[in-house]
């Protein structure tokens, strides 16, 4: 048993000296890919991703040897335990070029609660094409953990709270929407970034800027992954986020079903710049597309509010009820979703922009949530709001963002 171990870690080095990993062997862990070698290698082979045995994240299956010597750390064995599950995970300052990677705050796990050393935390992902023998179209992002200091106003920056930008992605970036930037509170979300598969000498930097030094309890875990630009699981263009679930919830930038922050002796230290009311509302000049991948044998999608406070009504004001009134027509300005051909289950309405508080595909104000359906492929959702922030705390009436169930419908 011992000699077949060994053996099979001698051939493992020797083939991967020479195979380049493709989508199938990086994106579908737990999945037999379609080119078998044999069927004793191709479990450790090409099933290149695992699951870390002390923290549940995602590594890269390989040899000890090779794993300490790139950087990485041993979080469990795989491959039929001869071989180690590999993570690899940084923090400020730090330059990776590896596939699957972490960034991480300081001290990682343990919370920061005072004021960051250094307030403006750069992590570089340098694209080598001599290790990610594929060309490189999109760099996904989860937010496995992310908790900084809340928006002022609907802005995350400004001198005045939290900000996490990203240099060297075209659909991320200070100039232009869809984003300049993020803050509050964002785990579980992710987002997808465009990179130029040709310009692998420009890293891409991710960016947590703190230098405000306002005292807050902050902490992040972030998820790297680069996906080849022939993978199936690349990210449709115009697309900031994805979901390829048959079934699953979109909700919007730092949504909560409460209030944060509250202070308590695990809250921040220094909140003079946050108004409770209006901490966890979200944010000011969004401009991006949700998609979500249609499987076989669909033929709808149908969309039902868990909770829905989006803006006041473009047609009227924002009183309990009202909604806006759906034309092709209309300015904008204002805070709203779009779901191109959104209609009732009956198709009997065409309705594709929602606000208020109320999602319903009726062209008159509605009192309750009701699903939208939508026939029409490609299935997506758009993001849209302006620069306008309701200051008056007493009158915002929350506006707690979105929290979606989406469910594909078979024909």
């Amino acid at each position: 048993m011992i000699w077949t171990k060994l053996c099979l870690v001698i051939v493992f080095s020797i083939f991967t000296s020479f195979i380049s990993y493709s989508d199938q062997q990086l994106f579908r862990p737990g999945q037999e890919p379609q080119n078998v070698i044999n069927s004793l290698l191709t479990p450790i082979l090409l099933r290149s991703e695992c699951t870390a045995a002390v923290d549940n994240r995602m590594g890269l299956c390989m040899p000890k040897s090779a794993c300490l010597s790139s950087g990485g750390y041993v979080a469990g064995t795989c491959g039929y335990g001869v071989l180690s599950c590999c993570v690899y995970q940084g923090t400020c300052r730090a330059v990776v070029t590896s596939n699957e990677t972490y960034f991480v705050s300081p001290n990682y796990p343990n919370l920061l609660t005072g004021r960051v050393d250094p307030p403006v935390c750069i992590f570089t992902l340098q694209r080598n094409p001599l290790i990610i023998k594929f060309p490189v179209c999109q760099i996904r992002i989860d937010f496995d953990e992310f908790s900084l200091a809340p928006h002022y106003n609907g802005a995350c920056g400004n001198s005045i709270t939290d900000s996490f930008l990203v240099s060297g992605a075209s659909n991320f970036n200070q100039s232009g929407l869809p984003i300049s930037g993020l803050c509050g509170e964002m785990t579980g979300q992710h987002i997808y970034l465009d990179v130029d598969p040709e310009k692998t000498d420009e890293p891409l930097l991710l960016i947590v800027n703190t230098a405000n030094q306002q005292e807050y309890n902050r902490k992040w875990s972030i998820r790297i992954r680069q996906i080849p630009c022939k993978s199936q699981y690349r990210a449709p263009a115009g697309c900031l986020q994805y979901y390829t679930a048959l079934n699953g919830n979109i909700e919007s930038f730092n949504y909560r079903t409460t209030n944060l922050p509250v202070v308590t002796s695990t809250t921040p230290k220094s909140i003079q710049i946050v108004d409770t009311k209006i901490a966890n509302n979200y944010l000011n000049n969004l401009n991006y597309g949700v998609c979500i991948a249609k499987h076989p044998r669909i033929c709808a999608i149908r969309y039902s509010a868990i909770e829905f406070d989006f803006g006041g009504s473009l047609a009227d004001s924002s009183t309990p009820g009202d909604k806006c009134i759906s034309t092709q027509t209309l300015a904008s300005d204002g805070d709203f979703l779009v779901i191109p051909f959104g209609t009732d289950q009956l198709k009997s309405n065409l309705i594709d922009r929602y606000c208020g508080q109320r999602f319903s595909p009726t062209p008159t104000a509605a009192l309750t949530n009701a699903d939208v359906y939508s026939y029409i492929n490609p299935y997506v959702i758009y993001v849209h709001t302006d620069n306008n922030a309701i200051a008056d705390a007493n009158t915002i009436q929350n506006q707690k963002g979105f929290l979606l169930k989406y469910m594909q419908i078979p024909c």
